[in-house]
């Protein structure tokens, strides 16, 4: 599974594109990288990020979900279950929480909440907990869902049990311009899905599944979820041009204004630091009385040119964005390829056709082809280079592997160490509870 954060416009809203379908991972505009934070769980099904400040100056939590199909060497039956106390140990501390990926669940369009006829005299209506699919009307959302897959599957089940119970609801052919519960899987089926609770509801801006691209996935569409935000989120570069203040200069030196020059100077301020540096202990001098005495000769200096020639004020120039580079496996027939799928990309968009559309969709599976041929190629030959160097030249070994992303390592208080090795090696039974 694919997750991108991208800002949707400067300050107001965050678009998030999710493909799905495979491992969850997570890439982080520069912009939003002091915001994002992955929180490591035990479940292998579900990858929590969250965004702080983002609602209403509130954290946002995204918990990013992949299982796998049913009826496979992979599938597990405690998945849901897992998600779901997750769920619940997050809730406590998170009001807007949001879970999207690749269910492999199919729901048709079934129902995702308790359904209470008050007219049944066999339900005691004071035993059932809080339903809140009563707000969905607050915000002109309709309670039943639709979607164009019928069928329903055991996973299914589970999803709209998980859902039930926790009063979680279904983006998916309910919100935004999915009113028709696109499929998300082939054009068959629907088994990837957005689910949120009310809180959040009155924040989102749009939800759609988007075309399928074979950039994204092999066979998952996208998933596209706008929401709004009052936080402020700008780019980093934006942000310093933004701190630097205009500069005041002072104009060029123009020769033939030097009389005027000589006599805009403040002759009374040199007199007197003259007599203030006859009157010196030069046994006592200093780094700093030097220092402070030149600086005074300068401001002189500067105020008579100030008068003389006047002064400007420039704008300051914004920091051009840091520009990453390619990966190291993208080559020239790489940026070919998606310099030629921008290019139809670009026609289609301002002349849009069948046979343009069809040339689009080519173009986008030779640059997913190529790129995928560099990915092989660029891994065999590095493999080929690290076997070579750890015999040959390990230095260069070690500077390769080394500049690979390590795992944040955990704050621990060395107050805490000390003592739990002081302990260790008084051969003191230590608790397992032990804070470090």
């Amino acid at each position: 599974m694919f997750v991108e954060l991208l800002e949707a416009s400067r300050i107001t809203s965050l678009t998030m594109y999710l493909p799905l379908g495979g491992p969850s991972y997570v890439t982080k505009r520069e912009n939003l990288n002091n915001s994002i934070e992955v929180i490591e769980t035990n479940s292998k099904f579900v990858l929590w990020c969250k965004i702080s400040k983002f609602l209403n100056n509130e954290d946002i939590l995204f918990g990013v979900v992949y299982i796998p199909p049913e009826y496979t060497s992979y599938s597990s039956p405690d998945a849901f279950n897992e998600i779901e106390n997750e769920y619940l140990e997050f809730s406590t501390t998170f009001e807007h929480i949001f879970i999207i990926g690749d269910f492999n669940a199919r729901t048709s369009n079934e129902k995702d909440y308790v359904f209470i006829d008050e007219k049944d005299i066999s339900i005691d209506l004071e035993c059932v907990s809080i339903n809140d699919v009563c707000n969905l009307e607050l915000y002109n959302i309709p309670r039943d869902r639709i979607s164009m897959d019928k069928g329903k599957t055991r996973y299914g089940n589970n999803l709209l049990d998980l859902c039930k119970c926790n009063n979680l609801f279904i983006m998916n052919g309910r919100l935004g311009n999915d009113k028709t519960g696109k499929f998300t899987c082939r054009n068959a089926s629907v088994v990837d899905y957005c689910l949120s609770n009310v809180n959040v509801l009155e924040k989102l801006i749009d939800f759609d599944v988007l075309e399928f691209s074979h950039l994204y996935s092999d066979v998952h569409c996208p998933l596209y979820l706008r929401l709004e935000s009052n936080s402020l989120v700008t780019d980093c570069n934006e942000q310093d041009s933004l701190n630097v203040q205009p500069r005041q200069k002072i104009n060029k030196w123009d020769h033939k204004m030097l009389p005027e020059f000589r006599a805009n100077i403040n002759v009374d301020r040199l007199d007197r630091l003259l007599r203030n540096l006859k009157s010196v202990n030069l046994e006592k001098v200093d780094d700093n009385n030097v220092n402070a005495f030149v600086n005074e000769i300068g401001l002189v200096v500067l105020e008579s040119a100030k008068t003389t020639f006047g002064t400007r004020t420039d704008k300051p120039k914004k920091r051009a964005p840091k520009k990453k580079g390619d990966k190291p496996w993208f080559n020239y027939d790489c940026k070919f390829a998606r310099q030629n799928f921008r290019k139809l990309k670009r026609r289609l968009k301002f002349s849009p056709s069948l046979l343009l559309y069809n040339e689009v969709k080519d173009s986008e599976r030779k640059y997913k082809k190529v790129m995928d041929k560099a990915i092989k190629t660029h891994r065999r030959d590095m493999a080929k280079k690290l076997k070579n160097l750890r015999s040959q030249n390990s230095k260069e070994y070690w500077d390769i592997l080394n500049k690979r992303e390590h795992t944040k390592q955990p704050d621990i208080n060395f107050d805490n160490l000390l003592n739990f090795f002081r302990d260790l090696n008084s051969g003191t039974p230590i608790l397992l509870s032990y804070q470090m």
